[in-house]
């Protein structure tokens, strides 16, 4: 049923209980641990939503993340010497969803660490540069020589 407004300022169809706009659904929660690679717990961790909640994991690396817009959200989980970790989670309505992180840490190393150069007239020597990571997570790096 459709209701007129009874003064001239207004929506012209404007039906009581019924939201206009984008409006954000009710709030839910999500609690979890944030663990290492090893499946060992991460104190200190910052878990958040963008332009959102946040909070930090705690000795035990347990979560309690409150007042997320109910639906499907991008939350990100990350501490420094850690890969940052971002997960789509559903929040239900008025509800405490589980979600766990795994955090994994990248270890560069660089070998030859000293690159030493020996020019003769004419003679260049040169070496290879080896990168690896032997860490359990991506590596991201840049150079400039």
């Amino acid at each position: 049923m459709w209701y007129a407004p009874t003064s001239g300022s207004g929506p012209a169809n404007i039906v009581p209980g019924q939201l206009y706009g984008n409006c954000p659904l009710p709030p839910g929660n999500v609690e979890g641990y944030v663990f290492n690679y090893d499946g060992l717990a991460i104190a200190g961790a910052t878990i958040g939503v963008e332009d959102g909640p946040t909070t930090t994991s705690g000795p035990n690396g347990y979560y309690l993340l409150t007042g997320i817009p109910a639906g499907d959200v991008p939350i990100s989980c990350g501490k420094a010497g850690y890969n940052i970790a971002t997960d789509v989670v559903t929040i239900l309505i008025g509800q405490t969803v589980t979600h766990d992180f795994v955090l994994t840490q990248p270890n560069m190393i660089v070998n030859p660490l000293y690159i030493e150069e020996t020019l003769n007239p004419g003679e260049y020597f040169t070496t290879s540069l080896n990168v690896l990571n032997n860490g359990n997570g991506p590596l991201g790096w840049t150079a400039e020589v």
